[in-house]
């Protein structure tokens, strides 16, 4: 099987590398085209890269541009022989993938990672580019042949607003490597709460400055690139966006890994903290409910609610060590390459939907008997 993916910063592509390499293992060719950043030599060594040339400097903001660079871009990749595209949601990706797909006549798979009816809700503009955006946005996904959510909430969600729910596949959960991220005594005097993700809106960064602001005496650390405009206060070490291969050293630096965003589906953050066991703290619209509670899972996004759980878990020591054995047991990278790699079979059709049902219920049945153990 040849599959190809759009992945348009290759600055960011790291953090995808795992799950890259757990499809590519299984599967003949993997293509990346990408426009900006240079992929590493070790990526290259599993993965076939395309840069992608187009004449518009403002390409990366403008959906008129991209509308006119189309043709170019097809022509570009027409070469490049594969049996599927494959995307992780996002506008540009996804457009690509359908007109891919409605040009070379190949199907295109989409990896649910969000939910897109809040998304919807978060525009701001006015009614009617909300509407056209709206419609733009629903068609490339009701048009794909298959839709892979991360979690129970996103697959639970898509199966509202879909017409038609048989391109939605099981449940994919992502992976973590737990040879890299892994428990590591790294001394740090003061009690050190960690943030770890993109800096923007959407991840409820403006909650956790009035949290940073009202707990004074606790020291956050945060790491993560910055998409809006911000200034941290003083008890805040912001470190910018770190190298992947660092971030299991912000976890052990750390005593409690905090997720403030508003919207969520399966976030590799709760998991890569469990494998190292650092407990966490989040609220229930955010947590996916398939999974134990290590730490405190409040009801509401609240930044004084989140000040109090924080004492909690500083005066409290809380014993998390099942969390990597529950981790290490459910949520490996070749679990995933394999789960991923059979929906694309079925897709090309190297295999049934009978098949594809019984997955179903297997992976129902393996929810249904994990050890939720809460602390």
């Amino acid at each position: 099987m040849k599959i190809l993916m759009p992945f348009w910063r290759l600055e960011n592509f790291d953090r995808y590398i795992p799950q890259m390499t757990a499809i590519a293992e299984k599967i003949d060719e993997f293509h990346i085209i990408y426009l900006t950043g240079d992929p590493k030599i070790e990526w290259q060594e599993i993965l076939k890269f395309h840069k992608i040339n187009i004449n518009y400097p403002t390409w990366k903001i403008s959906r008129f541009n991209r509308f006119f660079a189309k043709r170019d871009i097809m022509n570009q990749i027409k070469h490049i022989e594969v049996d599927l595209y494959y995307t992780l949601n996002g506008d540009w990706s996804q457009e690509f993938c359908y007109n891919c797909s409605q040009n070379f006549n190949k199907p295109y798979v989409v990896r649910l990672r969000g939910d897109i009816i809040k998304e919807l809700e978060k525009i701001k503009n006015n009614p009617f580019i909300r509407w056209i955006y709206t419609r733009i946005k629903l068609k490339t996904y009701r048009n794909a042949n298959l839709l892979i959510p991360v979690s129970k909430r996103i697959h639970d969600s898509a199966a509202k607003w879909l017409k038609d729910i048989s391109n939605l596949s099981p449940i994919v959960p992502s992976g973590v490597d737990t040879n890299k991220f892994k428990p590591d005594s790294i001394e740090h005097s003061n009690f050190t709460v960690a943030y770890v993700g993109r800096i923007s809106p959407e991840k409820g960064i403006k909650t956790l400055e009035k949290i940073m602001r009202l707990a004074e005496d606790i020291h956050f650390i945060v790491a993560g690139e910055k998409q809006m405009d911000i200034e941290f206060p003083k008890n805040c070490e912001y470190l910018g966006r770190i190298p992947y291969k660092q971030m299991p050293d912000i976890y052990n630096r750390a005593d409690l890994i905090i997720l403030t965003s508003e919207t969520e589906g399966m976030p590799l953050v709760i998991l890569e903290a469990y494998a190292c066991d650092v407990p966490i703290l989040t609220h229930k619209d955010v947590f996916p409910s398939e999974l134990p509670i290590y730490g405190i899972v409040q009801q509401h996004n609240d930044p004084k609610e989140y000040i109090e759980s924080i004492h909690r878990i500083k005066e409290h020591d809380y014993n998390i060590i099942n969390a990597r054995n529950y981790v290490d047991r459910y949520f490996s990278w070749k679990s995933f390459g394999k789960k991923m790699c059979e929906q694309f079979e079925i897709v090309c059709g190297n295999k049934t939907n009978a098949e594809n049902y019984r997955e179903k219920l297997d992976f129902k049945v393996m929810y249904n008997f994990i050890d939720h153990e809460t602390y």
